[in-house]
């Protein structure tokens, strides 16, 4: 059984809402504290969604600790280095390797399908006692209720009520949870779109790609006002594409069709090998990017959100996933160490903030150095050229970091 079920003080429930990256991950991390976890999802089943995303050591040791890292091992692929490339020309700009951060048993750059990591973390979740996985709930509202919280949900048409002590909105960036936090932020169309696609590696693909896949690197493809980001899934079997570019589409949405007009005026832009091999894509989908602004308040009472539902993020840092991470991470060890459930949880919401927001700063530079053209593109390429590995070091505040010792 998981979780120190022989204090004589009564175990602290939370009701978690949402099963996706960072609700999976609170239970787990809770579990492992003593709480007993009630996790509820508002789909009926755990489905295959998303595409892939990157996983920095930041995270991987936190996984490592919760025991799932060794099962994600056989899903996924170990990053051995980053390149940012000319999406004109294919000439590399500048590569980092991740060797002198990187701890492959413990703390490894990986690269994986969200549905992989949900499946891991879904399944660690199965066999842990003191979690029990609820589906087909839909969160409608919290109320005081002497000293704990009842939270309403809706299975079909039947009401359905759990009383807790703690109700944690890890329910996305369209949160309903969030209503429940007063003073928070609401999310907004960050101006950009994100094509999504997977394809398989074959003899096919492009140098460029193949060489990706066969030294196991993240790639970078910058061009004026748009980003390709390309790198191997599921131990080399496939190839993950993410082409991010401007996008005035809001919809309330992941998984959209493309209107592939719109697509071939971007790829104008690319080396033509790359060009053809991208326009022959036939499973493109289109994710609208959305973003929630960290300032806004994150928790009130009882209630706390976390991840996407607390300041969803552009991918331009390859940080969102691993920010739900180390929420759910910190969350745990707030509500483990202060007995307080508000204090805790505001306690929570200190720590956090600097951290996140620094993180999407983060991202806005890498977006801004990503797009630039002209006079500005030439300086970046020098900075490249002139810092070359060193450029790797400077993000130790990120890849070093440890929201377990928090």
């Amino acid at each position: 059984m998981t979780g120190n079920s022989n204090n004589t003080k009564a175990r602290k429930h939370a009701v978690i809402a949402g099963a996706g990256v960072a609700g999976l991950t609170a239970a787990l991390a809770l579990a492992n504290k003593g709480f007993k976890v009630t996790l509820c999802e508002r789909t009926g089943v755990f489905s295959e969604v998303g595409a892939g995303l990157q996983l920095s050591p930041n995270v991987t040791r936190l996984l490592n600790r919760l025991g799932v890292l060794e099962a994600l091992f056989t899903r996924a692929t170990v990053t051995k280095a980053i390149a940012l490339l000319s999406a004109k020309t294919g000439e590399t700009l500048l590569s980092l390797s991740t060797t002198a951060i990187s701890q492959t048993d413990t703390a490894p750059f990986l690269a994986v399908h969200r549905a992989d990591l949900q499946a891991v973390l879904v399944a660690k979740a199965l066999e842990t006692t003191d979690i029990s996985i609820r589906t087909g709930l839909t969160f409608q509202s919290v109320s005081d209720l002497n000293g704990k919280v009842e939270v309403s949900f809706l299975h079909g048409e039947e009401p359905h009520r759990v009383e807790a002590d703690v109700l944690i909105g890890a329910d996305g960036v369209w949160s309903t949870v969030r209503s429940a936090v007063p003073g928070h932020s609401d999310t907004r169309h960050s101006g950009y779109t994100a094509w999504r696609a997977t394809v398989p590696v074959t003899d096919a693909l492009p140098d460029a790609f193949r060489n990706l896949c066969a030294n196991w690197t993240v790639g970078a493809f910058l061009s004026p006002g748009a980003h390709l980001v390309a790198y191997p899934l599921r131990n080399g079997s496939l190839l993950n594409l993410v082409l991010v570019t401007p996008g005035t589409d809001s919809t309330h949405g992941w998984d959209n069709s493309v209107d592939l007009a719109v697509l071939a005026q971007t790829l104008e832009q690319f080396e033509p090998l790359l060009r053809d091999c991208l326009a022959s894509v036939t499973n493109w989908r289109s994710w609208p990017l959305h973003g929630c602004p960290p300032e806004g308040a994150w928790t009130s009472g009882r209630v706390a959100l976390a991840g996407d539902a607390a300041h969803a993020m552009t991918p331009f840092a390859a940080q969102g996933a691993c920010m739900a991470i180390e929420d759910a991470i910190a969350l745990a060890n707030c509500l483990a160490k202060v007995d307080d459930v508000p204090t805790a949880l505001a306690a929570y919401e200190t720590v956090r903030k600097p951290r996140v927001t620094k993180v999407i700063a983060r991202g806005k530079f890498n977006r801004f150095a990503y797009h630039v053209s002209g006079p500005a593109a030439f300086a970046r390429n020098a900075v490249f050229a002139l810092r070359g590995q060193k450029l790797m070091s400077e993000l130790d505040w990120l890849y070093r970091f440890d929201a377990g010792s928090v």
